[in-house]
């Protein structure tokens, strides 16, 4: 599709309201000029990059520093951390209680936790929760009662919600008005008391090999220096 900003000149009419065209679910981003971090820095988990939010962020002006993060996905001041959910991976974390785990380390490790929902927007959120499901009490089953009682559970939680990607990046703006530039150093030394103390990309690549596993990749990695040695090693050793 093609999208002709409102403000063209031309003899091209304005509609009252303004028009967003959508593509693939999200609103088209208006031009932007090359970026030169005015907006300031976010640390980026290197998984979040198969979504289209780090691109967006990085047109809109923000320095985006990708690394693998233990805690997190994207980390905007040293005090605020969020968690990243689409619809589905909401759903599924909730059902296995790893949203909980999420959010509990994020509430060790940072002031404000905060999990970021995006929606679809054509949908308004009606994938999320249908209006029957609203209840008085809290349910179980019930993906509402389910986030009520995270925020029981950790009072500093936050739950930011988004229409898309543009929507999330201006909110990011926001959140970072007065605030400290989040360090990478810093990022990585509080939250250590999880992660291992190598570099966390080398691990990832290990994790993939042919007969490495959970189990078994600690102990690995402590046997060698790196991949190379790893790799010149025979079949015995």
């Amino acid at each position: 599709r093609i999208v002709i900003p409102v403000d063209q000149d031309a003899s091209l009419q304005a509609p009252a309201t303004p028009v967003v065209t959508l593509v693939s679910g999200a609103a088209a981003p208006a031009p932007v000029s090359s970026p030169e971090h005015k907006e300031g820095r976010v640390i980026v988990d290197i998984r979040e990059f198969r979504s289209s939010l780090p691109s967006m962020l990085h047109l809109g002006g923000f320095q985006v520093l990708p690394v693998t993060l233990e805690v997190g996905d994207y980390i905007i001041t040293p005090r605020l951390a969020i968690e990243r959910k689409a619809i589905p991976d909401l759903k599924s974390s909730l059902a296995s209680g790893r949203l909980r785990d999420q959010c509990r380390a994020l509430a060790r490790l940072y002031e404000t936790p905060i999990v970021l929902i995006e929606v679809d927007p054509r949908k308004n959120g009606e994938e999320l929760i249908l209006k029957r499901e609203l209840e008085g009490t809290i349910h179980p089953a019930n993906i509402v009662s389910r986030l009520a009682v995270l925020c029981l559970h950790f009072p500093n939680l936050r739950f930011l919600w988004s229409r898309g990607p543009n929507q999330t990046a201006e909110m990011f703006k926001q959140l970072k008005q007065g605030q400290e530039e989040p360090q990478v150093d810093r990022v990585h030394l509080s939250a250590s008391e999880e992660a291992v103390a190598h570099d966390l990309t080398p691990q990832d690549m290990l994790r993939k090999m042919p007969g490495i596993n959970a189990t078994n990749a600690r102990v690995v990695a402590q046997s060698v220096t790196n991949l190379a040695d790893l790799c010149s090693m025979t079949l015995a050793q």
